[in-house]
């Protein structure tokens, strides 16, 4: 498996107790969805290395017990300490074509219905309450929003995002 197949699901942060059992964290939106795995991808120097997932337990903000098919002492746990945790892409399905997995926009092109081309998706900056794209070309960066009201079309095919900005907003451009 190779790194640009997948994306970051979390990372290891250490033992939980002296059985082999993790602390992991998932920095995702619903640690709850991910409760069904059956296999991670393990970052382990350069590799990615697949284990089978014994059982995972939700914690609380994001941080899951986790434990890993041959992982049964707390040595072989400290070992793991730090690893990121790895998925596919392939794993993810949208729900429908105006949504799409933030980590996903990088690269994506972005059109306006009334201002045409915008740029590019350099950065994703979240904020609580407000998501921004930060977009580059022509020379030049914007900052948009990125809410659903403003939201079109997610071509994932073509990689264009389509937004409907609210009507004056080229003028923080000027």
């Amino acid at each position: 498996m190779k790194k640009e197949d997948c994306y970051r699901l979390g990372q290891i942060r250490k033992p939980h107790g002296f059985k082999g059992d993790l602390t992991a964290f998932l920095d995702v939106d619903n640690p709850a969805d991910y409760l069904e795995l059956d296999i991670v991808f393990c970052e382990q120097g350069s590799a990615l290395i697949p284990w089978a997932i014994e059982s995972i337990e939700l914690k609380n903000k994001g941080l899951v017990k986790l434990k890993l098919e041959g992982i049964d002492d707390e040595g072989s746990a400290k070992a793991m300490s730090g690893s990121t945790l790895w998925l596919p892409v392939a794993l993810l399905e949208d729900a429908d074509d105006t949504a799409a997995y933030l980590h996903n926009l990088i690269g994506y092109e972005v059109v306006d219905c009334s201002f045409g081309p915008l740029g590019t998706v350099a950065e994703v900056i979240e904020h609580p309450g407000n998501t921004l794209l930060k977009l580059t070309g022509a020379g030049n960066e914007k900052i948009v929003p990125y809410q659903t009201a403003f939201i079109k079309k997610t071509d994932k095919s073509k990689r264009t995002l389509t937004l409907e900005l609210p009507e004056g907003f080229d003028t923080l451009w000027a």
